[in-house]
């Protein structure tokens, strides 16, 4: 989990002093995220189910339900600098605009998050994308010839 949560905030490139918002903020993933972002100096902001809102805000973020009007609770409690979808609740279109930058959204459980990059993007921008960890090397079949 350590490992899944470092590597995300490491490709959605966001900064100290920066904010992120994490949907789906109370598993395994996203309880290390909102901790390395804290001891990073980000500003975390993260969504969860009504049970687990304290349990947000005692590792340090900015705690809000989803479901219904969730994007615009997390308008009000400020800016989306990049985000992260750990849920795969069908958020990605909410997320990108409130970055307002595909390349500052990253998934790790919504297999249909590069469609929401722009259609011609210029070569340098990168695009919403499905993190990945590393390929597993193929087995040895053990049979010789």
């Amino acid at each position: 989990m350590v490992e899944t949560a470092l590597r995300v905030i490491r490709e959605v490139g966001v900064r100290p002093g920066e904010t992120l918002l994490v949907s789906g903020a109370s598993g395994g993933v996203g309880s290390a995220v909102l901790q390395i972002a804290r001891d990073r100096g980000i500003r975390a902001i993260g969504t969860a189910g009504a049970a687990n809102q304290d349990y947000l805000r005692g590792l340090g973020a900015l705690a809000t339900t989803y479901g219904d009007g969730w994007a615009e609770r997390v308008r009000r409690l400020g800016r989306v600098d990049a985000a992260l979808d750990l849920a795969g609740s069908g958020v990605i279109p909410e997320l990108v605009e409130l970055t307002g930058d595909p390349a500052k959204v990253v998934s790790i459980a919504d297999l249909t998050a590069p469609r929401f990059q722009p259609s011609s993007p210029p070569r340098w921008a990168r695009s919403v994308r499905v993190a990945s960890g590393p390929q597993p090397r193929p087995r040895e079949s053990g049979c010789s010839a």
